[in-house]
């Protein structure tokens, strides 16, 4: 499958089985699904979660915040499951001190399976690669706030000047596009805002092929990395950031963007009281 440097292939299909070498070397896969699931879904999705993630459901107040909760970590482990070839209940997920979720050395050594996920109102987006590190980010549209005012606080002086020089009715759309991509970026690097965001710069500016342009962070800082911006509907922008040199044209980053589908796979359990999470 040939893809672009500069837009690597997408192509979106339902969620079907599919064996573990399904994710070859050099692809990305992004799932996204919607969180705002039936009773039944959400309670079959419960049942698979560990005691570590039930107890930080419970800390939800808002019943909808923990609805959306259980059906981000329901889904994640069912698409990893098909990575792995395990069942969801059947695996044990560990975070570094920064937050960023990743898979028990023993399962990553047999799989080199990274993955990522952003969330954001009703909307959830899931990236996977074996072998690359890989982040990405969602962020829904919104228009209630200053773009400059915002990027003054977080934005570097190149990316402020970038914002700046765009017409007004632009700056928006730039101001999300830079926060996405500098968002995926830095989750990939899985430190978090232990990277300051005006470390890096990135590009904003509607209609260029994102890039990253500089860093600031290390000494010797690595560049090949390649940055994608994902459409995931009206109303949101994404951005994907994957290890790897976007202009390598012998070893191009194919992106797979896949939603899943309403239903529950045959075999889940059916019910269980949700009201113990009040």
């Amino acid at each position: 499958m040939a893809a672009d440097t500069d837009h690597p292939t997408e192509i979106r299909c339902s969620l079907d089985p599919c064996s573990t070498d399904w994710l070859p070397d050099g692809e990305v896969h992004i799932w996204q699904a919607g969180l705002d699931l039936a009773q039944i879904e959400i309670e079959a999705f419960y049942r698979t979660l560990s005691e570590d993630e039930i107890q930080r459901a419970n800390r939800y107040r808002f019943e909808c915040d923990r609805r959306r909760f259980v059906a981000r970590r329901g889904f994640l482990r069912q698409l990893l499951s098909i990575y792995i070839a395990k069942t969801p209940s059947d695996f044990r997920l560990i975070e570094n001190r920064y937050g960023k979720p990743s898979l028990t050395p023993q399962d990553f050594e047999a799989t080199g399976l990274h993955f990522n996920l952003t969330h954001s109102n009703d909307l959830v987006l899931f990236a996977f690669a074996r072998r690359r590190f890989v982040g990405v980010d969602l962020e829904q549209l919104r228009d209630d706030f200053d773009p400059m005012a915002l990027a003054e606080g977080f934005f570097s002086t190149r990316e402020k000047e970038a914002l700046r020089s765009l017409d007004e009715k632009d700056r928006r759309t730039g101001f999300f596009l830079g926060w996405t991509r500098k968002e995926a970026f830095i989750k990939a690097l899985g430190k978090g805002l232990s990277i300051p965001l005006d470390q890096f710069d990135v590009n904003l500016k509607p209609g260029e092929p994102p890039r990253l342009l500089a860093r600031r962070d290390e000494p010797q800082p690595c560049l090949e990395w390649t940055l994608v911006d994902i459409d995931p509907g009206p109303g949101y922008l994404a951005a994907l950031a994957v290890e790897g040199d976007p202009l390598d044209a012998e070893h191009p980053v194919v992106i797979k963007h896949m939603t899943v589908e309403p239903g529950l796979p045959e075999g889940y359990p059916k019910s269980i009281d949700l009201a113990e999470s009040g």
